[in-house]
């Protein structure tokens, strides 16, 4: 399925489009402002994907029924709302248009990373080029070498957790990415 057919998609179109455009928006305020701390940008976020999926299920169908579509639903809408994000900042900086997947790593990763880490995001995009090819056979593997990439990149004081957890949700987008390419 691409994108076109997913957005245009009976179970999610325009409520993913309408929450990404809100993950979005939050994204580029929260950057914008000095002084939030790299907790709050990186995770506030994915936390109004979930909850505006969450939404927007209730509205659409009246009630809520949590399952795997409607996780990946907030996967999908985090991953292209940090997707326009990067891509709007990226742009405003006057910075050459990238790869997609790049800017996805580095939207998702720049919160814990240093400055100067942009050779490390495209070890990380090498590493997730044939995500979608596996069938989760080699996720685990994946997920450790992505952590093991951002652990030589990290900020300091950024522990091993949110790494972690950081890899994990970078997986989980290229994968979904992946799918709606």
């Amino acid at each position: 399925m691409n994108f076109i057919q997913f957005v245009g998609s009976e179970d999610f179109g325009l409520r993913a489009v309408i929450v990404a455009a809100i993950v979005a928006s939050t994204e580029f305020v929260l950057k914008k402002i000095k002084g939030v701390p790299d907790f709050v940008a990186n995770y506030l976020p994915l936390f109004i994907a979930f909850f505006g999926t969450v939404l927007s299920e209730l509205v659409y169908k009246g009630s809520i029924d949590f399952s795997e579509t409607l996780f990946y639903a907030a996967i999908t809408s985090y991953s292209l709302g940090t997707l326009v994000s990067v891509s709007l900042r990226k742009i405003l900086r006057g910075e050459a248009k990238g790869d997609a997947l790049f800017a996805l790593v580095q939207g998702i990763a720049e919160g814990i990373l240093q400055d100067d880490a942009d050779a490390a995001l495209g070890k990380i995009v090498a590493i997730l080029s044939d995500v979608t090819e596996q069938n989760g056979e080699n996720d685990e593997r994946l997920k450790q070498n992505v952590v093991s990439v951002l652990n030589s990149v990290k900020k300091d004081g950024v522990t091993l957790d949110e790494i972690s957890a950081v890899a994990e949700l970078i997986l989980l987008s290229a994968k979904q990415f992946g799918k709606e390419k």
